[in-house]
This record gives C-alpha cells, structure tokens and sequence, in this order.
C-alpha cells in the first residue's frame, strides 16, 4: 500500500491502538526529513497536541478524551516533506493488564492493514500472553470497527 491510501490505513490502525489498552505515546518515524527539520519544527511544536518533530520523528503524548486526526498529520507530513513516504512507521507505549497487572508494551505499525508488532515489553515472563492479547483485542477492534 502507498500514498494517500497507506496514510488512510496508517490513520485507522493508530486510532484503533486504544483498544488494546491505555495508549501513552505515539511516535512518527519519518524517512528523509532532514532537508525540511526547520519547516517541521516549527509545524510540530508541541506533544500535547499535533507532535513535537525531535531528530526525525514526531513524538506525541496522548492526553485523556483528546482526539487527534492522524490523517491531517500525515497530509501535514506529505505536505511539508513533499514525499507519501515520508512515514517509516509508527511506534506506540501502551499500558495493557495482563492478569489485572498493567505492563508497559511498545509497538510499531507500517500501514500494511495488519495488527501491531510487538517490539518490546517490560514483563518478558509474559510475552507469549502479550502477543495473545493484542491479537484478541486487535481482531474485535477491527471487527467492531467494520461493522460501523
């Protein structure tokens, strides 16, 4: 998938992250933005809201009830760096309960339609239910979500 239509899916599958657990972080790993870092910088100024552009990423911290259109901030992106493939990937920090006991996740999506991979976890004693986990969570949230 490319273009206009990656960025699309790259918009569904960020906001469909909170069903997998208290979403902490968002980061926007940009390809090739060095030329444009001034102009992104002063776009992306601010975590709290569109990003804060820090050494070729966008870093967003994610406040309660705040929404966010992800898929301006990627037109934004595009507009800016001239380039639909601009965005590497996105990193996510989710708090997920696994047994009732929270456990801090980091994930990545490359807009391919398919679920998070897990990149890391701060209890490794349970990466196989982690992996189970988002797997469940993430097949209900599509399937709540294809039935709106």
């Amino acid at each position: 998938m490319k273009g206009p239509k990656r960025y699309k899916q790259l918009a569904n599958d960020v906001t469909l992250l909170s069903a997998l657990g208290e979403v902490v972080t968002i980061q926007i790993d940009l390809i090739g933005s060095e030329r444009v870092e001034n102009t992104l910088k002063t776009h992306f100024n601010d975590s709290e809201s569109d990003g804060l552009y820090i050494d070729g990423m966008i870093l967003q911290r994610i406040m309660e009830n705040n929404y966010i259109d992800y898929l301006q901030i990627f037109e934004k992106i595009a507009e800016i760096t001239g380039n639909y493939e601009a965005i590497d990937s996105i990193t996510a920090l989710i708090r997920i309960h696994v047994r009732e006991n929270p456990v801090e996740v980091t994930v990545q999506l490359i807009g391919d339609g398919k679920q998070p991979q897990l990149m890391q976890t701060t209890d490794h004693k349970k990466f196989f239910d982690i992996i189970n986990i988002i797997q469940a969570k993430w097949q209900i949230a599509l399937m709540s979500l294809h039935k709106q």
